[in-house]
């Protein structure tokens, strides 16, 4: 009798063993799945919308008075506050020319990455695509006209690591684009993808940074249309961030959703939370503006979205001349890699 006792306890304790080596092993496994972080953001070009041909004078105007210099520091800040493995950027401008026979070389990629750097913090240049190169003369009243060349990018940077490896980097331009056209010139907003394959910690995922059309719907719709085509041929799991233009619930976020994607905010807070967009084009209003959400991670594949924040919304975020970091808040997610 004795005996059997010892065999029933004996195969008890087996048994709680194996729950509990199988609990703990479980966990292990869960707590071992990577987690990427990354950040989204539209910077900010500094220039006002506008419909019309554009004026040079004028859109220099507003660039130089919302001081990226200034701005800059703010979105470092923020960069060295959450530390992201993988950033995309939209509206990254370079402004270059002269200006009453003075150089004027506004460089925001070049200005932010050395503000980083002072911080300690360093990141590759992945990817970039020009969206955007105008050039023009204007009467800035001197005895010369002024010249000023208008560039602008996206681009996607990566956190030196040796946890990071980068491959397959791809840039194109949509087939379809908008354009501002006058008897003068015109400007084309030549706009696109950069597309990279990153392995963080041995889990590779294709990272895909963009900015659809703004002023046109139907450009905007077959934009997102062909990127949407473009990665239904891998098998990778698929991040796609940028600023989309678009509302939720709006025709460009149900292409990617229909087309299998998660709306990684939506999946955390719920479709209509964490408007994105927008402040006043000098960055100046006392209080935020933001009211639609135009920003998102899109999610595909075996991919988690553990925790998605707005980054650059609050108003300790302003610089101390009193702007917003940007028009836009960014996005900063945290991913889980399957």
């Amino acid at each position: 009798m004795a005996t059997s006792k010892h065999r029933v306890v004996a195969r008890l304790g087996f048994a709680a063993l194996l729950i509990v080596t199988v609990v703990l092993a479980a966990g292990m496994r869960r707590g071992d799945v990577p987690r990427v972080t990354v950040l989204t953001w539209n910077i900010f070009d500094g220039v006002a919308d506008f419909t019309g041909p554009p004026d040079m004078e004028q859109l220099w105007h507003g660039e130089n008075a919302t001081r990226f210099g200034e701005r800059a520091d703010s979105i470092a800040q923020i960069i060295a506050e959450h530390h992201p493995h993988i950033i995309c950027l939209q509206e990254v401008a370079h402004w270059r020319g002269l200006i009453l026979l003075d150089l004027y070389n506004h460089n925001f990629l070049a200005m932010l990455q050395q503000r980083l750097v002072a911080l300690g913090l360093h990141y590759d240049i992945v990817g970039m695509l020009e969206t955007i190169n105008f050039y023009s003369q204007f009467d800035s009243g001197g005895t010369f006209p002024s010249t000023l060349r208008w560039r602008e990018n996206v681009v996607i940077l990566a956190r030196q690591s040796t946890q990071i490896e980068v491959s397959n980097v791809r840039t194109r331009s949509f087939d379809d684009t908008f354009t501002i056209s006058s008897p003068s010139h015109s400007l084309e907003f030549q706009r696109g993808w950069i597309a990279a394959d990153i392995s963080y910690r041995g889990k590779r995922a294709r990272y895909v940074c963009t900015h659809l059309e703004p002023r046109s719907s139907s450009v905007r719709q077959d934009q997102a249309a062909q990127l949407i085509d473009w990665l239904s041929g891998t098998g990778l799991p698929v991040v796609v961030m940028g600023d989309m233009s678009s509302l939720p619930g709006g025709a460009v976020h149900t292409q990617f959703t229909d087309a299998g994607y998660q709306d990684a905010w939506a999946a955390i807070h719920g479709l209509q939370a964490g408007p994105t967009c927008c402040q006043s084009p000098d960055l100046m209003n006392s209080t935020s503006e933001l009211d639609k959400r135009n920003d998102y991670v899109f999610l595909r594949g075996a991919l988690t979205p553990v925790s998605i924040s707005r980054v650059g919304q609050n108003q300790s975020d302003r610089t101390p001349g009193g702007l917003w970091p940007s028009d836009h808040a960014g996005l900063v997610a945290h991913i889980g890699l399957e």
